[in-house]
């Protein structure tokens, strides 16, 4: 088996609609109603076949209850999700220098390897 492929942003939002929406027990059309984004719209960002803007995403990430940025989280669960933390992190590394935000990069890496 080869090495895992990175998934790109489209990819990863594309997963986590679908995991959010499933999660919140909402079909497409109810997620649709609810953020005021065409069925067809979510449909296409859930199969990766469009881009959604950042309106849309605005209006997506509302209505699932969360923020923006954690459609962007590959692997997103429930503890993220309710996470008083992860937010407050985001904000920190965003504020970092870049050479700070290297070496945290670096560090986030090695714990991502290492065996739980």
């Amino acid at each position: 088996m080869g090495p895992k492929r990175e998934r790109n942003v489209g990819e990863v939002i594309a997963l986590t609609v679908k995991k959010l929406r499933e999660f919140r027990h909402l079909t497409q059309v109810q997620l649709a109603e609810k953020s005021g984004v065409s069925q067809t719209m979510i449909s296409a960002i859930e199969r990766c076949t469009t881009s959604p803007g950042a309106d849309t995403l605005q209006a997506i990430a509302k209505a699932l209850g969360v923020e923006v940025w954690q459609l962007q989280i590959e692997g997103i669960d429930k503890d993220l999700l309710y996470s008083e933390t992860l937010p407050q992190l985001v904000y920190i590394y965003r504020d970092l220098a870049p050479p700070d935000r290297q070496a945290l990069d670096a560090i986030a890496k090695r714990l991502a390897r290492s065996p739980s």
